[in-house]
């Protein structure tokens, strides 16, 4: 490597300390202030679910509170274990689609963590954690999809990362020092094999947790003088770093990763917290490779009005990544079980009109099982070939009068971003606006807190609040 060759890790670093989110517009700030306010609200939304539990298992106790759950203190670590595991509980999470990552579920368990959960939405904080997005993000979307296709999942890798440098921030490392957050991050940053996620492991739910927590650790080794290495995350010639690891295959990721004129890898002045705009929020819980199929069949099921009895077949075409969570859930109808098959996804629209919260708590299941023997999922060289630019499905109900209902559904996950749009284009439901998500805040938070503590949260997070959007022009 060319002396004159600056490390990514250092690179990134100085982007951290040089980025100001107070200068990027309004309606940027506004989507990353509702990302930490949506989370805190998924948080608190699962924490009633008897699977809650699971995120307190590695949870320490300590002095650390997670907003609306003050019933809890916790170590740092362990509020990062349990923050990361509540909040995407319920899969109702943001994603970013160009990366194939879950940015909120490490970068705001960082944040409490690092904080003490306190000062959640001062300017610094929301600084820290805007730059831990944009960091995390553009690393996820450098390796996507080959990432997943080798079976590793960007939301602990880049998360980790991410996470290092959210926390860095918060506990003022310099340059230098986060530099070897990032590095050490890169070392130790979970793998997450894809196949836990899709053989629907136990442990799967507390993989953010788990890279929260190695952010956090990270930045405190850092801190007290611990190394990584400057080149963990690109390698030199002959040894691969993470990045052309997690990348491999990938002919863009082994090009950008040879220095060229000895110019830096990744040119940091034209990122400008874009990547925010293409942050989504689900419409309904569920894995995000479930959404187009619910949403496709959702289009068709207006069409049909088929009530369950009066349907022979359910047959759904899609991209092949999706195929991982063709299955029915088990026998006993755990929740992740649920929320990451497709099967579950489509049944929860002919019995309650799309899977929603409500329909998770009531663990109805038998009217569920009667379907599932209705449903065939397989591939379609179409959504194959959009993938994965777009996740499509397209979905055909058939009746035992042989009437047939076709939907279809093309969710422009990794396109430019319609503004206004707190959900990809291309969905067959209402989309999520700005003006939608105070209302999701309370939808989520007071049936579990009550209303007139959910109001209080609200006021306490509402991104219309903030001093960052009240001074913006």
């Amino acid at each position: 490597m060319s002396e004159e060759t600056i490390p990514l890790a250092k690179v990134l670093a100085r982007y951290a300390k040089a980025a100001n989110i107070k200068k990027i517009p309004r309606a940027r700030k506004l989507r990353l202030l509702w990302c930490l306010a949506d989370y805190i609200a998924c948080t608190v939304a699962a924490s009633d679910l008897k699977e809650a539990n699971t995120a307190f298992v590695l949870s320490a106790t300590g002095s650390v509170k997670i907003p609306g759950l003050e019933q809890y203190s916790f170590s740092r670590q362990g509020a990062a274990i349990a923050a990361g595991s509540l909040g995407s509980l319920l899969q109702l999470h943001d994603g970013y689609g160009n990366g194939g990552n879950h940015p909120s579920s490490v970068l705001i368990p960082s944040l409490i963590a690092a904080t003490g959960g306190r000062g959640l939405t001062s300017v610094k904080s929301i600084n820290a954690l805007g730059i831990g997005y944009e960091i995390c993000n553009r690393l996820a979307a450098f390796t996507h999809p080959q990432q997943s296709f080798l079976g590793s999942a960007p939301t602990s890798t880049m998360g980790s990362i991410g996470a290092a440098i959210t926390a860095g921030l918060c506990f003022g490392l310099n340059v230098e020092k986060l530099a070897e957050a990032v590095s050490i991050a890169a070392f130790f940053a979970p793998i997450a094999t894809f196949e836990a996620l899709k053989v629907r492991g136990s442990a799967v739910p507390l993989h953010s947790g788990i890279a929260a927590r190695t952010g956090i650790e990270a930045a405190q080794l850092a801190f007290k003088g611990f190394s990584g290495g400057p080149t963990v995350l690109e390698g030199r010639p002959n040894h691969p770093g993470l990045l052309d690891f997690l990348g491999s295959g990938n002919k863009s990721v082994k090009a950008e990763l040879k220095p060229k004129n000895n110019q830096q890898y990744f040119n940091t002045n034209n990122w400008k917290f874009k990547t925010i705009d293409q942050v989504y929020f689900k419409p309904f819980p569920g894995c995000r490779h479930i959404q187009p199929a619910v949403e496709a069949l959702i289009a068709a099921h207006r069409k049909s009005r088929a009530k369950p009895q009066d349907i022979l077949s359910i047959k759904c075409y899609t991209y092949p990544l999706a195929l991982a969570f063709a299955n029915q859930p088990k026998k006993n109808h755990e929740l992740y079980d649920k929320l990451m098959s497709i099967p579950w996804g489509l049944a929860s629209v002919i019995l309650e009109g799309k899977p929603s919260v409500q329909t998770l708590k009531k663990r109805r299941n038998s009217s569920f099982l009667s379907l599932y023997d209705k449903i065939f999922v397989g591939a379609s060289e179409k959504y194959t070939d959009l993938y994965p630019d777009k996740l499509g499905a397209m979905v055909e109900i058939t009746l035992k009068n042989r009437n047939t209902f076709i939907g279809e559904c093309a969710l422009n996950y990794g396109g430019k971003n319609i503004r206004k749009s707190y959900t990809p284009a291309g969905g067959t439901i209402k989309p999520l606006q700005e003006t939608d998500m105070a209302g999701r805040f309370l939808d989520l938070t007071a049936p579990v807190i009550g209303q007139k503590s959910a109001n209080k949260l609200l006021r306490k997070f509402n991104p219309n609040k903030s001093s960052l959007i009240k001074t913006s022009k």
